[in-house]
């Protein structure tokens, strides 16, 4: 099973007139690999408040055990080297979208 944790970076804007919250959310998309695993799955989010023109990073961590899946035949936890998608941001559909190879 992988070790350690993974910190996302993305700095959130309120470009609005009103202070406002916003819940960030993190996803991964997995490489393609031996088994068929989900476009994205959700692994984490934060809530920021911001000031009208304020930015801010909101802050969470991604265990890289958490990345890893269950191997049937061999009864233990697989994690798969490749290119993971790490996107952010308000909503499952409206995403920014980084690489990074493990």
């Amino acid at each position: 099973m992988a070790a350690g944790t993974g910190k996302p970076v993305v700095a959130v804007l309120n470009a609005g007139e009103r202070g406002a919250d916003e819940v960030v959310q993190f996803y991964v998309g997995f490489p393609a690999g031996e088994v068929e695993r989900p476009n994205k799955t959700l692994r984490g989010f934060s809530r920021v408040n911001l000031l009208p023109g304020q930015a801010r990073v909101p802050h969470t961590r991604i265990a890289l055990d958490s990345l890893c899946w269950r191997d049937p035949v061999r009864h233990c936890w697989r994690f798969e080297n490749g290119s993971y998608r790490i996107m952010a941001g308000g909503a499952s559909q409206a995403l920014m979208e980084t690489q990074i190879i493990l």
